[in-house]
């Protein structure tokens, strides 16, 4: 009995753990010249409040003089982690999956409304086992120095992502394709 005990407490502590990195909360983004804001929101929950069983949505807005217009908006697919990243034409809302996953994608791109299907998950990487951090229930791939991952602009004023990695890889990301564009 007292066995069970111990294995229902570590159970439970790392149970807890793991609810720490979620918070199935609602949330706002800014993009970087602070013109655009994204809101993410249950749609489905009383008083705003939203869990994972909820239907998430994420709603893109312009301020002029204080003033939000609705852009656009999207069904968003939730993890629970309170992230993302909105380009500064507001046209682009990011979220990039910091734990490993070798098999599912780790990037959602919605264009002006629309999902951009990203075949990118971990087998795209390359990434040596060793090189990945261990969590205490995941592996991370994204650098812990700098800015993970951020949006930049081509010659021909196209945005792009980029991503970096905790081996030191640096990846570009086409968003409209949501495909890798290069690799160095």
């Amino acid at each position: 009995m007292k066995n069970l005990l111990i294995a229902l407490l570590v159970l439970f502590s790392f149970h807890q753990l793991s609810a720490k990195e979620v918070c199935w909360c609602a949330f706002e983004v800014s993009s970087e010249n602070g013109q655009y804001i994204a809101k993410i929101q249950a749609v489905d929950a009383k008083k705003g409040e939203g869990d994972y069983r909820s239907d998430w949505k994420v709603n893109v807005f312009e301020v002029v003089d204080g003033v939000e217009k609705l852009l656009w908006q999207a069904d968003y697919n939730y993890s629970g982690k309170s992230s993302g990243l909105l380009s500064n034409d507001g046209q682009y809302f990011t979220y990039v999956e910091d734990w490993y996953n070798k098999e599912n994608p780790l990037i959602q791109i919605y264009k002006n409304g629309q999902k951009v299907h990203s075949p990118i998950n971990g087998r795209s990487l390359d990434i040596p086992r060793r090189k990945l951090k261990k969590g205490e229930l995941h592996y991370f791939w994204l650098t812990e120095t700098g800015s993970p991952y951020a949006y930049e602009v081509d010659a021909a004023g196209e945005a792009f992502l980029v991503i970096n990695t905790v081996d030191g890889q640096r990846f570009t990301v086409d968003l409209k394709h949501g495909t890798f564009s290069e690799q160095s």
